[in-house]
């Protein structure tokens, strides 16, 4: 019989192999004392350690009851680290300065980016680690997107590290990269807010105009035109 905390849900994620590479990407984004950092899908560990050795607090959020039952036996005696059983896409993110570092599965990279440029206080940095096709969708690179333009007035978005399959365990069938969502401080982009503004209200008048359409009852048939009855009267 299974045990009661066996789960599939690792099977969805790609774990970093090396802690050496961990803890290098960890040192290169600049996190240190005083930083809260969130490590969303911690999965087995090895980044949570490596920001463990820099940040101040660390809050290693994971969704598979087996994995979290893991990181809180391999942490017990770190106490900067907190190990929370939960899904990344619901937890309520602090009202305070953060970091978030993370690998998440790629299946809810969109959710996940949503919800971290969407945030009441977003994060100061997000370094995630996403599929090299998701990550050109957000940096409009090599051609610009609609996600890009979204985004690029609060945030800017780039890539700081291109891995390579074997850094994972299970490899993935996919490239990819380790991208920093930077909160700009201040206004926004000088004319990319209104920009993106008006094209989502351009798609959202579309959208309405789009579905009056399909909902409208069909309209009377106008009067039909028979040539006859504008024929003159015979003489």
């Amino acid at each position: 019989m299974a045990p009661a905390h066996a789960s599939t849900l690792w099977r969805t994620q790609n774990f970093l192999r090396d802690p050496r590479l961990a803890q290098r990407l960890v040192m290169r984004s600049g996190i240190g004392s005083g930083d809260v950092v969130y490590d969303l899908g911690a999965g087995t560990g090895v980044l949570t350690a490596a920001l463990a050795e820099r940040a101040t607090r660390v809050v290693a959020l994971e969704a598979d009851p087996a994995l979290v039952d893991h990181l809180r036996i391999r942490f017990k005696d770190q106490s900067n680290v907190v190990v929370c059983q939960a899904d990344i896409r619901s937890y309520p993110l602090p009202r305070a300065e953060h970091v978030v570092f993370a690998s998440p599965p790629f299946d809810i990279t969109a959710d996940l980016v949503r919800k971290l440029t969407t945030a009441p206080v977003a994060p100061r940095d997000a370094y995630l680690v996403l599929q090299r096709e998701a990550a050109d969708r957000y940096t409009g690179s090599p051609r610009q997107t609609l996600a890009a333009l979204q985004i690029a007035p609060w945030f800017s978005i780039d890539v700081r590290h291109r891995f390579h399959r074997t850094d994972f365990a299970p490899a993935p069938a996919v490239d990819s990269v380790l991208v920093q969502i930077h909160k700009r401080i201040g206004h926004p982009v000088h004319g990319l807010a209104d920009a993106v503004r008006a094209i989502r209200g351009a798609s959202r008048r579309a959208a309405v105009t789009s579905a009056r359409r399909r909902c409208a009852p069909p309209s009377a048939a106008a009067p039909r035109h028979d040539a006859s009855s504008h024929a003159r009267p015979a003489r």
